[in-house]
């Protein structure tokens, strides 16, 4: 009695069977899952007559084997039962009686929680070493690509400083092999950005000032991969302030929406090949991206669908469909604007334009160097350094240029410099140096170099731009190595330069339109920058006419970073007495000093005339 107790009541399902497979018992553990309620409906039953009956020839092998072998056996195995399956550690072993053995007696032993929890283990192991597996890989990629762009950047400067030298179908032989180089690198670190859960990854990354010739370029290396098979030319075309020009959207999306344009762009070509080109430019205040192809064209209720915000389900050809409803979406939140050009059978020409974001106090527009200066180029590629030579000695030969490729020696040189030399020295430098024990920002810190542009590909890294802007160090994305205008400036001699006027306005499009329809006729000297122009000021007799702005904004042209009321009282305290400051907006008679006259931008008749007044 205490026996059967024991196995009626026991943690485990237990059965015992005769020599033909049927059922002689079981305890009540094994009758529940073998979904009955009383034992006389198992007894006589073999496992073809119960849930797992899938399972019975493989269960009577087993009981064959041990009745036979007079051995136990173990399987972890698989046993369906009424509402679930479970995971059973199952043994079987002979059933004697009297020495002889009359049947199989078995134990199930639910594992099924342990084996989930060793399963998830395993396979959260397994994902742990195909991440590793996936950094290390990422970590190869991403040396490989650090390798291929600094070459990029000097092929690209060299060819762009001797292109005037090659016929013209070597020149484009040149220039299309290294866009299929950058393209490889470009692509290389793509296949590691993810291209699924896009809504988690935008719900994550927040908007920030965005890159946009570098963003479109990277979308344009995947475009190219991905219909490699298609006769498809990708062309771009950025101007040199599209180079150079920020937004405020967030990386991902921008990339999906550009990505959503160029796709229907190949759906319009039918699988006919042809050309799509993008091109970038800043006007107004506004970048402006062009993204055209010459297509099958877009029926006009198409376009006044679009247009109108209308939902469009035609088009809908390898899965792409019109793809506008996301572009539509960022437009809407980014302060953006669409425009559609389309012609049947001739192509279609799609504008986006955004608001221009302030570039960063980090970003380098420009390099600037006066006659005296002394150029340290920090880069652990060679090929670097002959770039750099090539553009110096062309757009600023007579400044001296020292290369170092090891950053230590680099630190030392500086560091032994007398302090009036020092004050002379720009200092590019790469942020990653190879095999040693620093980067760029360590040389700039620790040589103590005011003038500083860090040369990288890590322009988008938080934590570089971080220590940049709080140590007012300036970056330059090395893509844009070969388009950054160097500025080459002699030194200043006091009273030396005479013109008939200066002017110092941010409005570049209105002063250059004024000056070429009124004053072309006069030798002007223009700044677009009051920064630049107070560092000039020096070369400018004190009888020279000055012509300055109300406001001063940033390139956002939303925030003032200077007024001409306050520059005229610095010009005036120096000794400069022809001052002249114009506006569109009207400037209080009580804040306008009594040596600077004021002329109103719609007076049309005096600022005409200024040269006369």
């Amino acid at each position: 009695m205490l026996i059967e107790q024991i196995l009626l009541h026991v943690p485990c399902a237990i059965f015992w069977k005769n020599l033909d497979g049927f059922f002689l018992g079981c305890n009540k553990l094994f009758l529940e899952r073998a979904g009955f309620h009383d034992y006389t409906q198992l007894i006589g039953k073999d496992d073809s007559e119960l849930p797992w009956k899938e399972f019975k020839n493989e269960y009577y092998e087993d009981d064959q084997y041990v009745i036979t072998a007079g051995k136990t056996i173990t399987r972890i195995e698989k046993i369906p039962m009424n509402n679930r399956i479970i995971i059973s550690e199952t043994t079987k072993s002979p059933l004697i009686d009297d020495g002889k053995i009359i049947g199989v007696l078995g134990v199930c032993l639910d594992i099924t929680d342990r084996h989930e929890k060793e399963q998830l283990k395993l396979e959260n192991e397994l994902q742990k070493q195909k991440l590793n597996s996936q950094g290390k890989f990422r970590e190869v990629v991403g040396q490989v690509n650090h390798d291929i762009r600094s070459p990029i950047a000097s092929l690209q400067m060299l060819t762009k400083q001797y292109s005037h030298l090659l016929p013209e179908n070597e020149r484009n032989s040149y220039n299309k092999a290294i866009e299929q180089i950058t393209d490889i690198a470009n692509n290389m670190m793509n296949y590691f950005k993810p291209k699924n859960k896009w809504e988690d990854i935008l719900k994550l990354e927040a908007n920030n000032p965005l890159l946009v010739s570098a963003e479109l370029l990277e979308v344009l290396a995947e475009k190219k991969y991905e219909y490699i098979n298609k006769t498809i030319l990708f062309t771009h075309n950025f101007s040199q302030t599209g180079n150079f020009a920020f937004i405020n959207l967030n990386a991902c999306t921008f990339e999906r929406m550009i990505s959503n344009i160029i796709n229907n762009a190949v759906d319009a070509l039918e699988d006919k090949g042809g050309t799509i080109e993008v091109r970038l430019d800043v006007k107004d205040n506004l970048v402006e991206i062009i993204i055209e192809d010459d297509g099958k064209g877009m029926p006009n209720k198409v376009k006044d669908k679009i247009m109108n915000n209308e939902a469009i389900s035609a088009g809908k050809k390898d899965g792409h469909g019109i793809g506008l409803t996301q572009v539509r979406q960022v437009l809407e939140k980014s302060g953006g604007k669409l425009n559609i050009e389309s012609t049947l059978g001739v192509g279609t020409k799609i504008t986006l334009t955004f608001p221009k974001a302030a570039t960063p106090t980090w970003m380098a527009e420009r390099i600037k160097i006066e006659k005296d200066s002394l150029v340290v180029i920090v880069d652990d590629d060679p090929s670097i350094h002959g770039a750099w030579d090539s553009r110096f000695k062309v757009e600023a030969k007579e400044v001296t240029i020292k290369h170092f490729e090891i950053g230590e020696e680099a630190i030392n040189y500086l560091n032994n410099l007398a302090e009036i030399e020092r004050q002379k020295v720009l200092l590019l430098t790469d942020y990653e140096l190879l095999k040693q024990n620093m980067n760029g920002l360590d040389i700039i810190k620790k040589s103590n170099i005011k003038k500083a542009i860090l040369v990288t590909s890590y322009y988008d890294s938080p934590k570089v731009c971080e220590v940049a802007v709080k140590d007012n160090i300036k970056i330059l994305p090395k893509a844009l190595a070969v388009n950054v205008p160097i500025i080459f400036r002699e030194k200043i001699i006091s009273n030396s330069k005479k013109v008939d006027m200066v002017w110092v306005d941010d409005a570049r499009e209105f002063i250059n339109d004024l000056i070429t329809r009124f004053y072309s006729h006069l030798k002007l000297d223009v700044y677009y920058d009051p920064a630049d122009f107070l560092k000039d000021v020096e070369q400018y007799p004190l009888d020279t006419k000055i012509i300055l702005d109300g406001f001063y904004c940033d390139d956002s042209g939303f925030t003032i970073i200077a007024d001409g009321i306050t520059i005229a009282k610095k010009l005036h305290a120096a000794g400069y007495n022809n001052l002249y400051l114009t506006s569109s907006e009207d400037i209080p008679q009580q804040v306008l000093p009594s040596y600077v006259t004021f002329i109103s931008k719609h007076d049309t008749e005096n600022m005409v005339i200024l040269d006369k007044l």
